[in-house]
């Protein structure tokens, strides 16, 4: 649908427009986790969506999930950037929290799956030694991921004191 955020083969980008023959995105990269437009448009045959599986990430429409990835060293205090993220993230997600929560319950009833919890949460992953992940799990506007992730980051990295690098 246009205005869907969508994914299709490492193509990212809103729909602005399809017809019988092909798809226009505005494309949004680089990569996954970026939310800036690159200023190019994409004109995908429609053929392309039969050969390959597509993401929709606005699918809830009015409010999604969103992941941010913290990598941390095992020197660093993964406890203390783990409530200094989470901190930041309950501040920035405060105002609109019930409501996206409303939205969910919505969704639970038009959809076959069980409402998220839209509470901001942080798991952990190890992806090497020496290395710590924080994942931290938000609702947020769908179109406006990326503003909501740099105010989360920017409060973050103002309060936490990265470890000392070896060699410096």
């Amino acid at each position: 649908m246009i205005g869907d955020l969508t994914e299709i083969a490492g193509i990212r980008g809103h729909v602005v427009d399809y017809s019988l023959l092909n798809t226009t995105v505005l494309e949004i990269g680089p990569g996954q986790t970026s939310h800036q437009y690159t200023g190019r448009a994409l004109v995908i045959p429609n053929s392309f969506f039969l050969k390959h599986a597509l993401t929709n990430e606005t699918y809830s429409k009015r409010y999604r999930l969103h992941i941010i990835t913290v990598p941390l060293s095992t020197d660093d205090d993964w406890i203390q950037a783990e409530r200094l993220l989470l901190e930041a993230a309950q501040e920035e997600c405060q105002a609109y929290l019930e409501e996206a929560k409303r939205h969910m319950k919505e969704l639970e009833g038009k959809v076959w799956l069980d409402a998220p919890s839209v509470e901001p949460r942080v798991t952990i992953q190890l992806p090497d030694a020496g290395r710590i992940n924080l994942l931290l799990r938000i609702p947020c506007p769908t179109q406006f991921p990326s503003r909501l992730e740099q105010a989360i980051l920017r409060k973050f990295l103002s309060r936490f004191r990265f470890a000392p690098r070896s060699g410096t």
